[in-house]
């Protein structure tokens, strides 16, 4: 009878544990595939998809734009675009890469695999301090949705509240009001009370979550927006409501960074290697 009880109350943790890192159509800390990246990309800080085996990437102080063969395990080229600086995020419209610094400015890269790569700077209301370090191409409204991890620079936000900003890629402006407007309390609480009833438990930084990067999923159209600082992911709805949230798991996640979808609709994070290579870690859907 005790061997029984003890058997039915570890299903039960095990369950919970499974379910409670289910987070937008995805187990962030069961269901996965981990790429192991070449040293040059061990600070990997965004990625973006240029065909379904094929992503562009970015790192750290570096103004070079990285592509690399998932499925040949070969970093193909390198291609300098400006001088050393600290960018962040990169995204793909139509074969066009724009890349984010952090101080705002973005990198709009014609050409990419030519012998002739073009490059304009567009310069934007955001400064350092706002701390620009998310991108994605929104395809349904033509905009680059940018993440700020700093303080807001414009609109009705709050001082402690996270925002993202978008980018209209046809006027090259930016909007004043952002599109989504972020309580990090919210999501803390969120993810701490999911994990609650979890082997991982609660995360260590608490008190954080300063978005690192943001995606939308080509199924549902909810945006993704990811933390390495606290090691979270939490998922909006396009009208701005919280969907839910979830603590990574630091066993799998070093310094989680970059954050795309590919073709097939998988969810694909980019961490950063400490004291080894850089990595890929891939999640399949886990509903249709």
């Amino acid at each position: 009878m005790k061997f029984t009880l003890i058997a039915i109350i570890s299903i039960f943790l095990i369950s919970c544990s499974q379910e409670n890192k289910s987070c937008g159509d995805f187990d962030l800390n069961q269901t996965y595939e981990q790429i192991k990246l070449p040293v040059a990309l061990k600070e990997i800080s965004g990625i973006t998809f240029l065909s379904k085996n094929k992503i562009a990437c970015v790192q750290d102080e570096k103004g070079i734009v990285f592509i690399y063969d998932i499925h040949k395990d070969k970093l193909k080229q390198s291609i300098d675009f400006a001088g050393d600086k600290d960018y962040e995020a990169i995204a793909n419209v139509n074969d066009t890469i724009y890349v984010l610094r952090s101080n705002g400015d973005i990198y709009e890269i014609d050409n990419l695999e030519s012998s002739e790569v073009s490059s304009i700077t567009h310069h934007t209301f955001l400064s350092k301090g706002n701390n620009s370090e998310g991108m994605c191409f929104d395809s349904k409204h033509y905009r680059l949705l940018i993440a700020c991890k700093g303080k807001p620079e414009k609109g009705s936000a709050k001082k402690y509240q996270k925002v993202v900003y978008s980018f209209d890629l046809s006027t090259k402006t930016m909007s004043e009001e952002p599109v989504l407007v972020i309580d990090p309390t919210s999501i803390i609480e969120m993810a701490d009370q999911s994990a609650s009833n979890s082997f991982f438990g609660e995360s260590k930084n608490v008190d954080q979550f300063d978005p690192a990067e943001i995606a939308i999923d080509p199924k549902t159209g909810n945006y993704f927006v990811l933390s390495a600082v606290g090691k979270r992911l939490a998922v909006f709805s396009e009208n701005g409501m919280l969907l839910c949230s979830v603590n990574l798991n630091p066993d799998i996640y070093k310094q989680p960074e970059g954050l795309a979808f590919n073709s097939e609709g998988d969810l694909v994070i980019s961490d950063e290697g400490k004291n080894s290579k850089g990595n890929l870690v891939v999640l399949k859907r886990i509903s249709n």
